[in-house]
């Protein structure tokens, strides 16, 4: 169907597991944060060339909006709702760069304070 300009040439579908990567390669580059370790399944599947990504978790919604919840590690000595909201806007910009969706919220959670070895 044309429209003005543009040609409509049909639907595009981005799979979970795409903004799963999208979302692990941006926490990844932060500086002092990381998403929460996989257990011993995790590292199987894995091992077998499926990736599985236990702190991030996707949901869509009604509206076709999605939410977004991360589980992160962050380096003591960070401001943690600094920190927090550096990576909602990290995710945010990546996605947005990346993919055209349409992101409800994006939830931080902190699991754990990562200390230094001495």
């Amino acid at each position: 169907m044309a429209q003005g300009n543009s040609i409509d040439l049909g639907s595009i579908q981005v799979h979970k597991s795409v903004i799963e990567e999208i979302i692990d390669a941006a926490i990844r580059d932060m500086e002092g944060v990381s998403l929460v370790e996989e257990k011993l399944s995790g590292t199987i599947f894995r091992l077998l060339g499926k990736k599985k990504y236990p702190g991030i978790s996707i949901k869509t919604l009604d509206e076709g909006q999605l939410s977004v919840e991360v589980k992160v590690i962050v380096r003591y000595g960070l401001n943690i709702p600094e920190t927090a909201r550096q990576i909602q806007d990290t995710i945010k910009m990546s996605l947005d760069k990346t993919v055209d969706l349409d992101l409800k919220n994006i939830n931080v959670n902190i699991h754990g304070i990562e200390r230094g070895r001495r």
